[in-house]
């Protein structure tokens, strides 16, 4: 049957931007303490990126990792085990774990999304090799994940949990140097940290631009 219209010759970038936008919040709305959460990683992310001096196809595609980043948790993980307010047992953390997995696999076939499969994959990597889900290290893990993480931790950090009060932003700060080459890329870190001193109150909302 012959294709009479040509639906992305109508389509725009912020049209697009509106339905990861909408994706990610039924996502959020599963967890209660998360909303907003995915969009301010991405400003973050975006933040950091644009003071690394990548182009704007770079930070397209950081942005839309960053905003994927946590959207396997949709995918066979319940409400109860997001809100628990007390640490999670063995099998729910291996179940919490899997995400990666997941949100990989919606996005591993797909032609124009297939390359932000490491930021997704790799985000919960750690500069000293203990993290998950395949344990590499330092500049092993791939750039956008070592942005995402050190977005994703210190938005979590300053964000009431279940299970904990928000940390200050001073105590998050502390918290991110004390990690580095722990936890995250130094370098990094010191990135985000500059980012933040130049604008304490917000960091901008860049996330229209795609």
């Amino acid at each position: 049957m012959p294709r009479q219209y040509d639906i992305a010759a109508i389509w725009n970038p912020q049209f697009v931007n509106n339905i990861i936008q909408v994706l990610v919040e039924a996502l959020e709305a599963k967890e209660t303490f998360i909303q907003g959460h995915n969009r301010r990683v991405s400003e973050i992310c975006l933040a950091i990126g644009s003071k690394m001096g990548m182009s704007q196809i770079e930070l397209r595609d950081l942005y839309t990792g960053a905003m994927l980043h946590d959207i396997g948790k949709a995918l066979g993980t319940t409400e109860e085990t997001l809100n628990k307010a007390d640490p999670l047992n063995q099998s729910e953390e291996i179940i919490m774990r899997e995400h990666t997995f997941k949100a990989g696999l919606l996005v591993v076939g797909l032609e124009n999304l297939s390359h932000i499969l490491p930021t997704i994959m790799y985000h919960h990597e750690r500069w000293d090799g203990n993290g998950y889900p395949a344990r590499l290290r330092d500049e092993s893990i791939p750039l956008h994940a070592r942005i995402v993480c050190v977005a994703d931790s210190f938005d979590a950090m300053i964000s009431p949990r279940s299970y904990r009060p928000a940390m200050s932003r001073e105590e998050a700060i502390k918290e991110l140097i004390s990690e580095k080459e722990k936890h995250f890329d130094p370098d990094i870190v010191d990135i985000l940290i500059e980012c933040l001193k130049e604008n304490p109150h917000e960091l901008n909302d860049f996330s229209y631009y795609f």
